[in-house]
């Protein structure tokens, strides 16, 4: 591997006497600095002496091309072209228009742009009608939602703090910008540079597992459909963190399948397959996969299917809304760990000839094994990928999928591997709200038919305003404090007259029994009204109204609610009998046959 590494200066780099034009190639992410990260570097030189250091650029020596330090280059550049413009504002005299030509042959070298960004996300077509408008003087039409991507947000913000600057103070900043040093690394090569690159991140933006497999990818090729290719499947896995979960997902999935796809016509490589992708190989897998012939058809193919678990806006595949609700429940359960198996069905459902009633069944068989594994703990988190795999591994083996063959297999595997009912039982007999919270709101939502019976309109349990659940867990009795030394005095009384053992406590032992009873299930429900029922007295929370007449107390149609509302007051005996009643319903529910 060769390597030749020097201290150099950022004039020296882009040397206004020299013409050389620096690319940066396909496979590298886009440009993707936000303001905080221009802010930073802006800081550093600024309340740094001059010739502070920046760190490293590498770069390929035959083609120019950058392989590491694109995001500084292309906001130190976007930060001269502001330096540019205030200049020449300024009344001119020789020192000025020495720096400004300097300047301009630092940015441009014969009406050609120095710095040449990739072409992903339209960083090359903005960046050179930047430059066009602001340095060339060419006019050029204005690329469509230009003022929406980092280029024109990042030199705007570079503008408006120049512009505020004086002419000492603009000169100032020049020249620092260009005594900045830093290590210019070049190597004779792509593979040796792409080697580098693996193993470093940009300034501020660690380099995630599906930006090391897109260069990996591109690397291959630079020809416009593979970028387009690879855009279109990013679009359609949606945020980094299904991205991710995805990839590991899909090669467990489909790792037999892998196995068979097409090897390249001119190459006939040994490929090291994993047994099982993780966090740590997720990126070897795949690096040693990119170079199969029909490896971004079937990744894209096996995306859309995702997409439709993810519950992304952009769904590729039509299906049912009872398809949609079930993959709603795998996610409000936090059973997104269920997707390997849930990818693999989903796609092969033609294949094997089920029809949706017989898939739905599967999927729901899944789903309460993942709702007792969540509520127990049993397996354990890492055991899961593989008692999926197995179940994929099984099915693969027949020789005939058919429906009931299938369904035996998940039986077995999730009977074996499942907590008994009295492991469920003794946890939905303990403090819930206080020891799972999610899984208790996902339980009480369970519970709700929903549907409210006086208004005749559908209440979404599940829906959020400004990120957070407008729906939320209601105590009965009210939660209070961490010792429940604020209980009101109304509840304290109403305690002691529930039971003949409690008429004589102590203020101390009724606080006792609020801090042992309080977060069972057996006394939360579901309202969007929590905070307007709080400490009330049991009565005023059953029959409140707001002020335009809405019912917002236990009479709100939830039939969770309505044992609740049956009642004439709040005793601990309510909440024991609401609590076995709510576990047995559960369970029934829970039942994997």
């Amino acid at each position: 591997m060769a390597i030749h590494a020097v201290d150099t200066t950022f004039t020296q780099f882009l040397n206004p006497n020299e013409t050389k034009i620096y690319t940066i190639p396909i496979y590298q992410r886009e440009y993707s600095w936000k303001q905080e990260h221009c802010e930073a570097l802006l800081n550093d030189i600024q309340e740094n002496d001059p010739n502070y250091f920046i760190g490293s650029i590498i770069w390929v020596e035959n083609t120019n091309e950058v392989i590491d330090g694109q995001q500084r280059l292309t906001s130190l550049n976007l930060l001269l072209v502001a330096i540019y413009n205030r200049m020449c504002a300024f009344v001119d005299d020789e020192d000025i228009n020495f720096k400004k030509s300097s300047l301009k042959r630092m940015i441009v070298s014969d009406k050609k742009t120095r710095l040449v960004p990739q072409k992903q996300g339209k960083n090359k077509e903005d960046f050179e009608y930047l430059l066009n408008s602001e340095i060339i003087k060419v006019p050029a039409a204005k690329p469509s939602n230009y003022g929406n991507r980092r280029i024109s947000k990042n030199y705007n913000w570079f503008k408006e703090y120049v512009d505020k600057l004086d002419e000492n103070e603009t000169i100032q900043l020049f020249d620092k910008i260009c005594g900045l040093t830093f290590i210019s690394a070049s190597v004779d090569n792509a593979q040796t540079a792409f080697i580098l690159f693996e193993t470093m991140n940009n300034r501020g933006m660690a380099l995630s597992a599906i930006d090391l497999i897109k260069n990996s990818y591109l690397s291959r090729t630079d020809d416009e459909d593979s970028i387009s290719n690879w855009e279109s499947l990013i679009e359609i896995l949606g945020n980094e963190s299904n991205q991710e979960q995805f990839l590991r997902n899909n090669y467990n999935a489909f790792r037999s399948e892998y196995n068979n796809l097409s090897l390249p016509l001119t190459t006939n490589p040994k490929y090291d397959i994993a047994n099982k992708a993780t966090r740590s190989n997720v990126i070897k897998i795949y690096g040693s996969l990119v170079d199969r012939k029909d490896f971004m058809e079937f990744l894209t193919l096996n995306a859309k299917y995702n997409s439709l678990l993810t519950g992304e806006e952009k769904l590729q595949i039509d299906v049912s809304e009872e398809f949609k609700t079930t993959f709603k429940n795998f996610r409000n359960a936090n059973a997104t760990s269920a997707f390997t198996l849930l990818l693999y069905l989903l796609r092969n459902q033609i294949v094997f000839g089920f029809d949706d009633t017989q898939l739905l069944d599967l999927f729901e068989l899944t789903l309460k094994f993942f709702i007792r594994r969540n509520l127990t703990n049993n397996p354990s988190t890492g055991a899961l990928p593989q008692i999926l795999m197995n179940i994929i591994e099984r099915i693969n083996q027949l020789d005939k999928k058919n429906f009931a063959d299938v369904r035996k297999i998940l039986l077995d595997e999730y009977q074996n591997k499942t907590s008994s009912n009295e492991a469920v039982k003794e946890i939905l007999y303990g403090d819930i709200y206080d020891t799972n919270r999610d899984m208790a709101r996902y339980l009480l939502c369970s519970l709700c038919k929903f549907e409210d019976k006086n208004e005749k309109k559908f209440i979404d349990l599940w829906e959020k305003k400004d990120d957070k659940y407008i729906w939320t867990i209601e105590h009965i009795l009210p939660e209070g404090n961490k010792d429940a030394t604020n209980t009101p005095d109304e509840w304290i009384e109403m305690i002691k007259q529930g039971d003949v053992k409690y008429k004589d406590y102590s203020n101390e032992q009724v606080y006792a029994l609020v801090k042992d009873y309080r977060h069972k299930i057996g006394n939360l429900t579901m309202t969007g009204y929590n905070s307007s029922l709080g400490n009330k007295k049991f009565f005023d929370k059953k029959d409140r109204y707001d002020s335009k007449g809405e019912k917002i107390g236990y009479n709100n149609g939830l039939s969770l609610n309505e044992y609740v509302y049956a009642q004439s007051a709040w005793y601990i005996s309510n909440i024991v009998e609401r609590t076995k009643d709510l576990a047995d319903e559960i369970i029934a529910s829970l039942e994997i046959k």
